[in-house]
């Protein structure tokens, strides 16, 4: 309760109490209007208190807002990264949503708390250099003379959905580490960080093996 209501009661108390101290020594002071006077600052002081804390509503909101905003950037760029392997997705326009990504995460940092910024750069600085070599082998591809006729085009494209598909696993991680960190930020985590983790991180053998059978590494069943 905002203590200048608790004070109120005893301030006009007080203000009663003078009254007929006042009367007896002869003062003729108006106290039904100092009492309306401190009503009225009271009420003063509950407004600049509601009004500081509807400031700091707002802040928390905008900052729930952006971090948000920066895990919705996470899974752009994971997805951005997995789509360089799909021939029907012009790797120019996965460049385009990946930097995007990139320049929504900067901004989230800026909010993040220390460790929510590091666990993001964390996944950034994973997911990137694997990002530029998956470009780099799709563009590779892409100019090869004569495209799908071409002998090396089937090698080549099951080299770069190889690369990705290895990868994929690790810079989820990283991601999810980096979504822990900003659900503690927004105050929507009540259980511990590796609790959530491990509920939500993926099998890594089923999908290891599931991978190599993609890629004819194994044998199907």
């Amino acid at each position: 309760m905002n203590k200048a209501v608790l004070i109120l009661p005893t301030l006009i108390v007080a203000a009663v109490a003078s009254e007929t101290v006042s009367t007896a020594i002869g003062y003729d002071i108006q106290w039904p209007a100092v009492s309306i006077c401190l009503t009225a600052l009271v009420a003063i002081w509950k407004l600049r208190e509601d009004s500081d804390q509807k400031a700091i509503d707002r802040e928390l909101q905008t900052k729930r807002e952006i971090l948000l905003a920066g895990v919705q950037a996470m899974t752009k760029g994971q997805a951005a990264f997995s789509s360089l392997a799909n021939l029907n997705i012009d790797y120019q326009d996965a460049s385009l949503s990946f930097q995007d990504a990139t320049a929504k995460l900067t901004m989230a940092a800026t909010v993040a708390s220390l460790d929510a910024a590091r666990l993001g750069n964390e996944y950034v600085s994973r997911v990137g250099p694997l990002f530029l070599q998956a470009m780099k082998m799709r563009a590779d591809l892409d100019q090869l003379p004569n495209g799908k006729e071409n002998p090396l085009y089937l090698e080549k494209h099951t080299q770069l959905a190889g690369f990705i598909l290895d990868n994929v696993i690790d810079t989820g991680k990283a991601m999810l580490r980096a979504v822990a960190a900003v659900r503690q930020d927004i105050g929507i985590s009540r259980e511990p960080t590796q609790q959530f983790l491990d509920a939500v991180y993926p099998d890594e053998a089923a999908l290891k093996l599931s991978i190599d059978k993609v890629l004819g590494r194994i044998p199907h069943d």
